[in-house]
C-alpha cells in the first residue's frame, strides 16, 4: 500500500478495499481499464463522519462492490485541499449541504457526475448499483451528466479573467452582510444545522464590521454568542481549548474534536472581543486557548499538531462525562491525534500571536517570541534549496511534502505580522525573498489572481486555486491581506494595484455568497479602514 502521513487514510488502508493513490498514474489506469472512479474525501477530526466512513467501508458488501467495479481513491482533505473544494462545489451544485465527507463518482475521463456525503451501506449499494447499470447500459446519460458538471465546475469558485474596475464602497459590505446576516443569526435556522460548527472566522469579520460601523445590535448579538460559547461545555474548562463542533447550536453536546486551526481563530475572536468590550473573561478566554495550544498541541521538536479527537465512536468512548449540574469529570476515552505539523496552520498561529500580542500589551514580548520560534522552526525544516517549504514540517520526506499556495501565503503573512511588531531586519529580508518567490511562481497576470504552479501535479479537475472560503480562508484572500500589508510597508503601487484587481474580480460574486467569501469581505473592510474611508477614491485612481 502506498505511504501516507494521514491517520485517517492509514485506518482506511487497514480494510479490504484496494485504495489507489490520488495521482495522474491512477487516473490513467482508470482510462486504460475503462472503469468508473470512486473518490472519497474525509479527515480524522470529525468523530461522527470518520466513524460512519469506517463503518461504511468496513461492510463486506460495500467492499466487494467497490473492488469489483470501481477505481477507488481515498483522499485526506489536508493532503489535497483543492480536491475537497471540488467536492464541496459538487455538493452545492447538486443542492446538498456542503459537509465532510464527500463521495464522488466520476467517469474514467475524470469528469464527476454525482456526489453525496454521509450514507448507510444500503444507500451506498443502491447508488453504486445504479451507477454500474447506467455506465453499462446508459453511458450516454452519464456522459451528459459529466459534461454538465464539468461545465459548471469549470467556472465555479475561481476567477477566469480580469474584471473591469467597479465601485468598491462601504455600501458593498452593507449589502453583503444584509444578504446573509439575518439567516446566520436566526436561531431557528441555526438549530437545524447538525453538526453545528462554531466558525470563528465568520464572527471575526462580523465583529470588526459591527465595530467599524457602530452596529450596536450586531455587536450585542456577537457578544451574547461569545458569552454563550464561553460558559457552555464547548469551552473546555478541564484541559482548555474550544471544541470545534456540537450536535446543535445549543452547545450542550460537544463533538469531541479540537482542531488547531479552529482554536487559533477562536483565540483571535476572543482577543478582538476584549479589545472592543474589555470584559475580563474575553481576555481570559483567549489566553486559556493559547495555554491549551502550548500545553496539548505543541510537539517536542517544535511546531504544533493538527487535531485531537476521540479514537472511537461517541457511544464507545466519551471524552468527558457530564453530571446533572453540568460539572465535568474526565472519562477514559482514548484519544486520536493527527500529529502532522502543517506549515499553513503553524503560520496562521504565528500571525495570530502577533495580533493578540498587540491587543494584550503585557503579553507582547512572550507571544511575539513564540511567533518568531514558529518561523524559525519552519525555516529550519525547509527544503535543501533554501527557499521552498514542506507542507508537513515534521513529516517523513516521502509523504505529501510539497508546500502549496496556502502554506506560502500564510508564511508570508506571518513574516509581515512579526516584522510589523518587531521591526527586525531579518524579517524584512525574508519578506522581500518570499514576496518575490510567490509573485514569480504563483501570480497570474491574465486574471490577476494567485494559482498553483506545478502543472504536472495539478490533477484535480478544473481547479487552479479557489476563491471560496469553505473551511478556512482561501489562499487568494490571504494574499489580498498580504498585498495590503506590503503596500503599507513598501509603498509600491504594484501591491495596491494587484489588490484592487483581486477586489474587482470578486466584487460581482460577493453578494449572496454568505460566509463562503467572508475572507474577502474582511479584506475589503481592512482596505476601507486603512484608507480612512477613502477607499473608493483610491480604487479609482
Amino acid at each position: 500500500m502506498h505511504k501516507t502521513s494521514s491517520p485517517y487514510l492509514k485506518e482506511l488502508y487497514k480494510g479490504e478495499i484496494k485504495w489507489f493513490p490520488f495521482n495522474a498514474k491512477t487516473l490513467a489506469h482508470a482510462r486504460r481499464h475503462n472503469k468508473v472512479i470512486f473518490i472519497h474525501i474525509g479527515y480524522a477530526g470529525n468523530v461522527q463522519a470518520r466513524e460512519n466512513a469506517y463503518k461504511l467501508f468496513g461492510d463486506e458488501r460495500v467492499t466487494d462492490i467497490i473492488n469489483n467495479n470501481f477505481i477507488p481513491i481515498a483522499i485526506d482533505m489536508e493532503d489535497v485541499p483543492e480536491a475537497m473544494l471540488v467536492g464541496m462545489d459538487l455538493l452545492v451544485l447538486s443542492s446538498q449541504q456542503y459537509t465532510i465527507p464527500v463521495n464522488i463518482f466520476s467517469l474514467p475521463s475524470a469528469r464527476p457526475f454525482t456526489s453525496f456525503s454521509d450514507c448507510t451501506p444500503e444507500e451506498f449499494i443502491n447508488l453504486a448499483q445504479n451507477v454500474i447499470y447506467s455506465f453499462s447500459e446508459k453511458r450516454e446519460l452519464l456522459e451528459k451528466a459529466g459534461d454538465y458538471m464539468a461545465a459548471r465546475l469549470k467556472g465555479s469558485g475561481i476567477v477566469q479573467q480580469r474584471e473591469k474596475p467597479s465601485p468598491i464602497e462601504d455600501k458593498l459590505l452593507h449589502a453583503y452582510v444584509r444578504s446573509w446576516m439575518c439567516k446566520y443569526t436566526d436561531s431557528g435556522v441555526c438549530s437545524k444545522k447538525s453538526p453545528y460548527t462554531i466558525n470563528s472566522r465568520y464572527y471575526i469579520f462580523l465583529l470588526k464590521y459591527a465595530h467599524h460601523y457602530n452596529k450596536t445590535q450586531q455587536m450585542k448579538f456577537i457578544f451574547n454568542a461569545l458569552d454563550k460559547l464561553y460558559y457552555s461545555p464547548m469551552f473546555d474548562s478541564v484541559e482548555g481549548g474550544v471544541f470545534s463542533q456540537a450536535v446543535n447550536n445549543s452547545f450542550s453536546q460537544p463533538l469531541y474534536e479540537k482542531q488547531f486551526s479552529e482554536n487559533i481563530q477562536a483565540a483571535v475572536l476572543y482577543a478582538l472581543a476584549y479589545k472592543y468590550n474589555r470584559k475580563p473573561h474575553y481576555k481570559e478566554a483567549a489566553m486559556k486557548i493559547i495555554e491549551f495550544i502550548e500545553k496539548c498541541l505543541k510537539t517536542d521538536k517544535g511546531g504544533y499538531i493538527t487535531c485531537i479527537t476521540l479514537r472511537g465512536s461517541l457511544e464507545d468512548s466519551s471524552y468527558y462525562k457530564f453530571t446533572t449540574n453540568v460539572q465535568r469529570m474526565q472519562a477514559h476515552g482514548e484519544l486520536l491525534k493527527d500529529t502532522r505539523v502543517i506549515t499553513a496552520y503553524n503560520c496562521m498561529y504565528a500571525s495570530s500571536l502577533c495580533l493578540i500580542a498587540n491587543i494584550m500589551k503585557e503579553k507582547r514580548v512572550e507571544y511575539t517570541a513564540l511567533a518568531e520560534r514558529i518561523v524559525e522552526h519552519i525555516l529550519a525544516n525547509q527544503k535543501a534549496d533554501d527557499i521552498k517549504l514542506y507542507r508537513y514540517i515534521s513529516a517523513n520526506k516521502t509523504e505529501h511534502q510539497s508546500a502549496q499556495l496556502l502554506d506560502y501565503s500564510l508564511f508570508l503573512n506571518a513574516l509581515l505580522n512579526i516584522y510589523k511588531y518587531s521591526h527586525k531586519s531579518l524579517y524584512d529580508k525574508l519578506i522581500s525573498k518570499y514576496t518575490a518567490f510567490i509573485l514569480l511562481n504563483y501570480y497570474r497576470s491574465h486574471n490577476g489572481m494567485f494559482s498553483k504552479t506545478d502543472k504536472a501535479e495539478d490533477i484535480t479537475p478544473f481547479k487552479r486555486e479557489s476563491i471560496i472560503d469553505y473551511v478556512r480562508y482561501s489562499a487568494n484572500s490571504v494574499m489580498a491581506n498580504n498585498l495590503l500589508m506590503l503596500y503599507k510597508l513598501r509603498k509600491d503601487d504594484f501591491f495596491i494595484s494587484a489588490f484592487k484587481q483581486q477586489i474587482y474580480n470578486i466584487s460581482s460574486q460577493l453578494i449572496g455568497t454568505g460566509p463562503l467569501m467572508v475572507g474577502w469581505a474582511l479584506q475589503i473592510l481592512n482596505f476601507l479602514d486603512q484608507f480612512n474611508g477613502k477607499g473608493q477614491n483610491c480604487l479609482r485612481s
